[in-house]
C-alpha cells in the first residue's frame, strides 16, 4: 500500500491584504510516475481579486512550476514541499497533502475538475459578433474611401496573459488608432454588465503594455443594454473609460452609419474638416 502513497498541492493566487484567493493549478506527485501539473489557461480571473496583479510574472512562475514538474525524475522524493517553501507570496503552492493515489492522471483530472474554476468560453455573444463586424465593416469603408488602406480588422493580439481581440487598427498621420467593439444588448443583469466591463478594462490595460499600443489612441465602441436594463449602466461605463481614450455608444447599425464619419481623425472627417 505504501507504493500508492503520493501527494498533491494547490497552486493559488492570494491577495496579500484581503486574503481572497483564486485557484490556478493542481500538482500531483507519485513515487513511481513523478510529478504532473495542470494549470488554468485564463489568468484574467486573477484581476477579479487583484487589479494590480502582474500577470506576466504570474504566468512566468506558473510556467516555471510546470517545467520543474515535468522534469522531475521518477523515483525521486516529492518536489511539492520545496515548491511550497519557495512560493509563499501572491502565487502560492500549498503545503502538500498525502493521499493514496493509484492513477496520478485520474487523480489530477478529478482534483482539477473539483478545485479549478471552469475555463470560460471564448465564443463571443452573437450580439457582440454582429455589432463588431458591422462596426469594423463601416469604419473600414469610410477609411478606404478617404485613402487609408492599411486597416486591419477583427484580429487577436498576444497579450501578457491572454489573446486580446481588436476590432480595428489603422495608422494615419504618424498615429495609431485602435477600436474595440462590444455589445451589451443581450445583458440584462447589471452584475454581468459590470463583469464584462471589468474584463474589457483589463484587456485594454494589458493592451497598453504592448510596445505597439503604448502610444496608440485606444477607443471603445459599445452597444448599450436595452433601456429597461440600464439602471446601473453608469458603473459599467466607468470601467470602460478607465483605460481608453474614448468610449462611443451606438444603439444600432443605423447609428453606426450616421456616426462613422465622426469617428475618424479630424483631418479625415468631412463634418469636422468643414467647421
Amino acid at each position: 500500500m505504501a507504493s500508492n502513497l503520493g501527494q498533491y498541492s494547490l497552486v493559488s493566487y492570494i491577495h496579500e491584504l484581503r486574503g481572497e484567493r483564486v485557484n490556478l493549478g493542481v500538482l500531483v506527485w507519485h513515487p513511481r510516475t513523478g510529478c504532473v501539473f495542470r494549470r488554468s489557461k485564463n489568468l484574467n480571473r486573477v484581476r477579479a481579486i487583484d487589479e494590480s496583479a502582474d500577470l506576466k510574472r504570474v504566468r512566468a512562475n506558473l510556467e516555471s512550476i510546470g517545467e520543474r514538474a515535468e522534469a522531475w525524475s521518477r523515483g525521486g522524493p516529492s518536489p511539492l514541499g520545496s515548491l511550497a517553501y519557495e512560493f509563499t507570496r501572491r502565487l502560492v503552492v500549498t503545503p502538500p497533502l498525502n493521499a493514496r493515489i493509484q492513477d496520478p492522471l485520474s487523480t489530477l483530472e478529478r482534483l482539477s475538475s473539483t478545485l479549478l474554476p471552469p475555463e470560460p468560453s471564448f465564443v463571443r455573444a452573437p450580439s457582440t459578433t454582429q455589432f463588431a463586424n458591422s462596426f469594423a465593416s463601416l469604419l473600414k469603408k469610410e477609411l478606404i474611401e478617404r485613402g487609408v488602406a492599411n486597416v486591419r480588422s477583427n484580429f487577436f493580439e498576444e497579450g501578457p496573459a491572454e489573446p486580446i481581440e481588436v476590432t480595428a487598427l489603422y495608422n494615419y498621420d504618424a498615429e495609431s488608432y485602435v477600436w474595440r467593439a462590444f455589445s451589451f444588448a443581450s445583458e440584462d443583469d447589471p452584475r454581468k454588465q459590470l463583469r464584462l466591463a471589468k474584463a474589457i478594462h483589463t484587456d485594454n490595460a494589458d493592451l497598453r503594455t504592448l510596445e505597439d499600443y503604448q502610444h496608440a489612441r485606444l477607443q471603445v465602441a459599445v452597444q448599450p443594454p436595452k433601456r429597461r436594463a440600464r439602471a446601473e449602466w453608469d458603473k459599467a461605463l466607468k470601467y470602460l473609460r478607465r483605460a481608453s481614450d474614448r468610449v462611443e455608444d451606438f444603439e444600432d447599425r443605423q447609428s453606426i452609419e450616421i456616426k462613422a464619419p465622426e469617428l475618424l481623425p479630424p483631418s479625415l472627417s468631412p463634418m469636422l474638416a468643414t467647421q
